[in-house]
């Protein structure tokens, strides 16, 4: 495909960013040049600071971005990551299909009506390519038996707990009976 694509030599001189305030993006970058390597793909990886990472990328100087994009809210993470002029947009893809099918998503109530529009937004951006979606983040939650009102949330509205602790609450005469 790379040949067919205009690239007898395969592809040389790709460079990957990827931030350092979590190893395994660094990781999951370094795996990947290497996998590329064996199709012609000549990638070295760059690991940044965030701030730095992010000024690099908003100035369009990156070739491939290492990052993750939160899974909770289809509307919001294709809003945040397809949408032109989004910090997490760092594909910089601009769909005018896909933006009106997002508006409508949005703006639909049925929600028979609005997975389908969800479904097929999902079906453009694999088709597009803007990103190579490589593996969703797992992620375990743990907490004391006397904090009540949790359930093992991992995110709520802005990408967060912060919301699902305000209605969190600590069972005093419990925590005192095991000790603590």
């Amino acid at each position: 495909m790379i040949i067919d694509a205009g690239y007898p030599n395969g592809i040389k001189g790709l460079e990957i960013v990827a931030p350092t305030r979590e190893q395994d993006y660094v990781d999951m970058a370094t795996m990947m040049a290497a996998y590329w390597a064996d199709i012609g793909v000549e990638a070295t990886v760059k690991p940044m600071e965030v701030t730095a990472l992010t000024a690099y990328s908003r100035a369009g100087q990156h070739d491939v971005y290492m990052g993750n994009a939160s899974n909770a809210n289809p509307i919001r993470t294709f809003a945040t990551n397809f949408l032109a002029g989004e910090l997490a947009n760092t594909a910089y893809y601009d769909n005018e299909y896909f933006i009106e099918l997002l508006h409508e998503a949005e703006q639909t109530v049925d929600s028979a009506e609005r997975n389908a529009i969800l479904k097929e937004l999902a079906v453009i951006g694999l088709d597009d390519v803007p990103y190579i979606p490589i593996a969703v983040e797992v992620f375990v939650a743990t907490w004391w038996p006397w904090v009540k009102n949790y359930y093992g949330g991992m995110e709520a509205s802005a990408w967060a707990p912060a919301y699902l602790m305000t209605y969190a609450w600590i069972d005093q005469d419990l925590k005192e009976e095991m000790g603590f």
